[in-house]
């Protein structure tokens, strides 16, 4: 009897210990391509446009709700979104980072007979978008500046080393009327992962003229970067 009664109590009598909350993580998220088809015209002028949108979930609803606003298609294509219904191609997305509390996007799309792209870094913790002002030392921007326009500057005398055809690439590079040198205005985009950020240069030729452009991706590891970044930042966990 004694047992029995034993038993019952650690079965009824005891307080049962709830399981554990799993809370969303928020060193990476989940993300899934949504496909939309839009098509246009009939029979042998029927056209069929592609988008494939990145979904993202797996975080917690305050990072999500400001995550999912900026990849909203208007906040992506930006100037663009009035060519969406018209001019717009084939839209796609590459996920070029999803980890240690980082989430990169490369988007690409053709509008208005041009290919564009654009990048996108989410910081997991807050679902705010990683800016290089955000990872930088104000008075190191200038410095910081300098080192990315070299890399431009050596590309530039790279192409004109290597160029054959019948078309003088400095003849388009003052037609398009373009700086062609790196500046503060152009720290707009940047790609982060676990080995670097990459800066992005779009001289913003004519569609004719993309040809002359110059590639624009320059990519810096931390160690090279190390005495211009801020400290306690998102990136800080790779700088040794």
């Amino acid at each position: 009897m004694l047992v029995l009664t034993l038993i019952a109590l650690t079965i009824f009598g005891l307080p049962r210990q709830s399981s554990p909350k799993v809370e969303p993580f928020d060193d990476h998220a989940i993300i899934t391509p949504r496909r939309i088809e839009r098509s246009r015209g009939r029979g042998e002028d029927r056209d069929t446009v592609i988008l494939i949108r990145p979904v993202v979930s797996g975080l917690r609803p305050t990072v999500l709700k400001k995550i999912r606003k900026e990849l909203e298609l208007k906040k992506i294509l930006g100037g663009q979104y009035v060519f969406y219904k018209d001019w717009m191609f084939d839209f796609d997305y590459r996920v070029t980072y999803n980890r240690n509390h980082i989430l990169s996007f490369a988007f690409s799309w053709n509008a208005y007979f041009a290919e564009h792209d654009k990048t996108v870094v989410f910081n997991l913790r807050d679902g705010s978008l990683i800016k290089a002002q955000d990872l930088f030392r104000q008075e190191q921007i200038p410095e910081l500046v300098k080192l990315i326009d070299q890399k431009l500057q050596a590309e530039l005398e790279q192409m004109l080393r290597d160029h054959e055809g019948p078309r003088d690439l400095k003849y388009i590079w003052k037609a398009e009327n373009a700086l062609l040198k790196f500046t503060d205005e152009d720290l707009s985009e940047i790609a982060i992962n676990d080995k670097g950020i990459t800066f992005f240069y779009d001289p913003g030729f004519h569609h004719t003229a993309a040809w002359a452009e110059p590639a624009g991706r320059y990519f810096f590891t931390y160690r090279e970067l190390k005495n211009l970044l801020k400290a306690d930042t998102v990136v800080s966990q790779f700088v040794e």
